[in-house]
């Protein structure tokens, strides 16, 4: 609660297990900045519950860096509610999220995620992994509800990248009432699937323009009334949004859409949706929307492809 550093958390373990609401965790309430939590694992990390978090902590009214989270591990699993969360609530930065392992598994309302609710700018996500699932309203996700940028989320997976499930998904987001940039959102993967109403999206809602969201992947699916996009709804920019697949993407169902959009009162123009693909396949009312409904001008969509069909009340809409 005074002035200085708090230290740091250091675990060299074969594997690690954290449940009933165990907890990591470093902060400050005074001056100086909250300590790393290092995680180094020769196999299997699990936090299962929903008090069962690390966290590094700026509180309000005080001055400094949140610390960052890293974890290497052959598997890495968060259940039923963990989290994992670097957050500053005084004037400060929230630390940044490293993230090494042969496959990172989120379910059941688990959330990895860098916050700012004060003064300051939040801290990239960075997962490097073999595959990555989120699934059951589970979430990865930056934003700023203060004044500051959003961080990036960056995925590298060798493999699947999956997110499935309403309220599941990948965000960056610049709440309503804040001021700053939404951070971008870029995955590589070996395929991408979106099911069952999950959301992949960059959004400022405040004042300041929504981060881009880049995908390059062999393949990408998108069904179930599931989406991709960026949006603003404050004033600002809303964001580019990129695919670049090696073979085929397919979006499937009526509310299954690829957006950017400025919304309803907001100030500001539609980013631009650049599509390239061996193929590209729309379905059974599934939209690509660039749409400006406050006060701007819609972006473009180009779309680059071998093969497009548009079927059975699909559209593309600027």
């Amino acid at each position: 609660n005074g002035q200085g550093d708090s230290g740091k958390i250091d675990i060299q373990t074969g594997s690690l297990t954290i449940t009933e609401g165990s907890q990591l965790g470093t902060f400050i309430s005074g001056k100086g900045k909250a300590g790393d939590v290092i995680i180094n694992a020769s196999n299997i990390v699990s936090f299962d519950g929903s008090s069962s978090n690390i966290f590094s902590i700026i509180n309000t009214d005080a001055e400094g860096d949140a610390g960052n989270i890293s974890i290497k591990a052959e598997s890495l699993s968060l259940a039923n509610g963990a989290k994992f969360i670097s957050n500053a609530k005084g004037q400060g930065d929230s630390g940044k999220i490293d993230i090494k392992t042969g496959s990172l598994t989120v379910t059941g309302g688990s959330k990895i995620g860098t916050f700012i609710d004060g003064q300051g700018n939040s801290g990239n996500i960075d997962i490097q992994t073999g595959s990555l699932k989120v699934t059951e309203g589970s979430q990865l996700n930056t934003f700023i509800s203060g004044k500051g940028n959003s961080g990036d989320v960056i995925i590298n997976a060798t493999g699947n990248v999956f997110l499935d499930g309403d309220s599941s998904g990948i965000f960056s987001i610049v709440n309503p009432g804040a001021e700053g940039n939404g951070g971008d959102i870029r995955i590589k993967a070996a395929s991408l699937f979106l099911s069952n109403r999950a959301t992949l999206s960059s959004s400022a809602d405040g004042e300041g323009n929504a981060g881009d969201l880049e995908i390059q992947a062999d393949s990408l699916s998108v069904t179930e009334g599931s989406q991709l996009g960026t949006s603003i709804g404050g004033k600002g920019k809303a964001g580019d949004v990129t695919i670049n697949a090696n073979g085929d993407i397919f979006f499937d169902g009526k509310s299954s859409r690829l957006f950017s959009i400025v919304n309803t009162g907001a100030e500001g123009d539609g980013g631009n949706v650049s599509v390239k693909a061996e193929s590209l396949s729309l379905a059974n009312g599934a939209k690509f929307i660039s749409n400006a409904k406050g006060q701007g001008d819609s972006g473009e969509i180009d779309i680059q492809t071998g093969s497009l069909k548009v079927t059975e009340g699909s559209q593309l809409n600027t």
